[in-house]
């Protein structure tokens, strides 16, 4: 979350306020079974889209899991090495052994004893993780078969330790198919409006629960259609309060904001045969405003009114819902 609570005090609101839609709530729940199930997992999507913030509060609501982050500064150079040197040193006091054998052998052994003898789960999550090589996730792939625990006690030999979560921006999903031996044992949660992620609706009531009446409900269905991700939202409203607070106004409305009409029509979920019958035109002129090549300010009035009943009339059908 990137907001300013500086700006946000002004209009007592709270900047750590956490958005917890019904879209996450059914995407948390994918991630849960994949680590049931002990998976690797890929989390895609673009930049500010959310997918840090789901992964992180889904596995805080998650009870006896221990979640192994690994940091480091080049994704780029990340090593197998590395990623057992971060478990090893998250799951006991030890010191990792040299060699990577030897580690494999010492992260099983500690892993198998959180798994089987605490029964904790056992999630390592990389961010970034569309900067890691190729190599690497065959590497983890194959890590995740080899850690074995062997005990008389546990019927053990066979199963998978851990799960892995791999997050990261579009090109993580062309790194994970290009070995079909690790896309065949790989799920993919992608994070985008089409597949039902931070859609125009769960926009609109992420602008209700995280700003309520510091922005009034026409700005927040303008601003819902011209910004696709919280991150994106967040930064645009926090200039435009700043301007609000040093303006002395109560809160941020149409007198402060005037969208772009291309952003209004790209980011509103509608496509340009909706947006044309509505606004009397061809949909080659709605076309033409959605790639700033529009000049006729009749015609884009006409877009901007049919976009505004669009969005309302899109919000009151979730109200009655």
């Amino acid at each position: 979350m990137e907001r300013n609570q500086a700006v946000l005090d002004h209009f007592g609101r709270r900047a750590d306020t956490l958005f917890w839609g019904t879209a996450h709530q059914r995407y948390a729940a994918k991630l849960r079974d994949a680590i049931g199930s002990k998976r690797i997992v890929g989390i895609i999507g673009d930049y500010g889209c959310g997918k840090s913030t789901l992964v992180a509060e889904a596995l805080r609501r998650m009870k006896r899991v221990e979640v192994i982050y690994v940091n480091h500064p080049e994704r780029a150079k990340l090593k197998i090495a590395g990623i057992l040197f971060a478990a090893i040193k998250h799951l006991s006091e030890e010191d990792p052994k040299r060699d990577t054998q030897s580690r494999n052998y010492q992260f099983s052994k500690l892993a198998g004893e959180m798994v089987y003898g605490k029964r904790h789960k056992i999630v390592i999550v990389i961010e970034n993780a569309h900067r890691v090589t190729k190599d690497l996730i065959l590497d983890l792939k194959d890590l995740r078969e080899s850690a074995r625990y062997h005990s008389f006690k546990h019927n053990s030999a066979h199963k998978p330790l851990f799960s892995a979560l791999l997050i990261g921006q579009t090109g993580l999903k062309d790194k994970l198919e290009h070995f079909g031996e690790v896309w065949e044992r790989s799920d993919t949660i992608e994070l985008s409006q089409a597949a039902g992620w931070m859609t125009m609706g769960d926009r609109l009531t992420y602008l209700t629960e995280v700003y309520g009446p510091a922005i009034d409900e026409p700005t927040r269905r303008r601003l819902a259609a011209m910004y696709e991700t919280p991150l994106s939202l967040d930064n645009a409203i926090g200039k435009l309060l700043a301007h609000c607070r040093d303006a002395g106004l109560p809160a941020l409305d149409e007198r402060t904001l005037t969208p772009d009409i291309a952003d209004l029509i790209r980011g509103s979920g509608f496509n340009y045969s909706q947006i044309a019958v509505r606004a009397g035109l061809p949909k080659s002129t709605v076309s033409d405003y959605a790639n700033n090549k529009g000049k006729d300010p009749e015609k884009e009035a006409s877009i901007r009114s049919a976009l505004d009943a669009m969005i309302a009339e899109q919000t009151a059908g979730r109200k009655a819902a």
